[in-house]
């Protein structure tokens, strides 16, 4: 679903603030890439804009040769099945360094079940260990789980950052830097995944983020966005517990950057993104901070 909020022109400046590479790319034989947009310094030294349309390179070409047989193999699975999908594999930047990554992307459906593409989300983990390990499909399909989908009309002939927001399978989301994290931003499906209805965390009085995150590890939380929110462009990852609305916990993984916009208060706030890690075992682990990468380094 679209944010309740789209109409106030986030949606561009969020897609170029989010700790990560959003896109959107065919289910051809190339995966030709027709959206691609990174964060300050999520483009590993690479034009982004050379990928869209195989102007200049093919998003394959960036993969490490060992891992290519392993996209066709995520691809496959995407259209098998209507949960998102995640992998780990190695890309290769421009200057021939390998860094790990961790991808979730989801094929994107019409009503009638056609795919019109994936929509997808990267991540830089090489400073996360963590995070790091073997390459391959780390999306656990055997875990009980509700295989829902959203499906759309169609899909633009141009694809935009509004378009693309909702069909992600992350949680992107934009914060106040005040006590309660009041979001100014969100877009995503909660309701599956944590049993909330969006909307009520853009109403006044709504929910807050800090609503929602598991009562021992709100003081890490606080500590971490305090922190991100002091500095533009500082990026933090943090593995923490989410509480469904059933009260159960559900692990998750979000990235946070330091931000300033207009939208916020006093001009300072946060963007992040969130992962849930239901079905991605290898990935849990004790709550923590898992890195933090200053601007400069970015």
């Amino acid at each position: 679903m679209t944010a309740p909020n789209s109409s106030i022109g986030l949606d561009d400046w969020i897609i170029r603030h989010l700790p990560g590479i959003s896109y959107f790319c065919e289910n051809d034989e190339r995966y030709t890439m027709r959206f691609l947009c990174g964060g300050s310094g999520h483009d590993f030294g690479y034009d982004l804009q050379g990928f869209v349309d195989n102007k200049h390179y093919f998003a394959a070409s960036v993969v490490h040769p060992h891992d290519l047989d392993l996209v066709d193999e995520f691809a496959e699975l995407m259209v098998a099945h209507p949960r998102p999908v995640a992998a780990r594999y190695r890309l290769v930047r421009s200057e021939g360094r390998e860094v790990p990554i961790l991808i979730t992307a989801r094929a994107v459906r019409s009503h009638r079940g056609e795919v019109l593409g994936f929509a997808g989300f990267i991540i830089d983990i090489g400073g996360i260990p963590d995070l790091q390990g073997p390459a391959g499909i780390l999306t656990d399909l055997k875990i009980p789980g509700e295989d829902v989908a959203p499906t759309v009309d169609g899909r633009p002939d141009t694809i935009t950052p509004q378009w693309l927001l909702p069909q992600l399978p992350i949680v992107s989301y934009a914060t106040t830097d005040d006590e309660h994290y009041t979001p100014v931003y969100i877009s995503a499906s909660l309701k599956h995944e944590l049993g909330y209805d969006i909307t009520r965390f853009l109403e006044k009085p709504g929910y807050s983020i800090a609503s929602v995150v598991y009562p021992s590890d709100v003081d890490m939380t606080d500590k971490l966005m305090e922190q991100a929110a002091a500095v533009e462009g500082r990026e933090m990852w943090v593995r923490v517990r989410l509480v469904h609305e059933s009260g159960d916990s559900v692990q998750a993984l979000c990235g946070q950057r330091g931000a300033r916009h207009t939208a916020f208060p006093g001009g300072r706030g946060l963007v992040g993104a969130a992962v849930y890690l239901h079905d991605l075992p290898v990935l849990h682990g004790k709550s923590k901070v898992l890195a933090v990468r200053e601007p400069e380094a970015v």
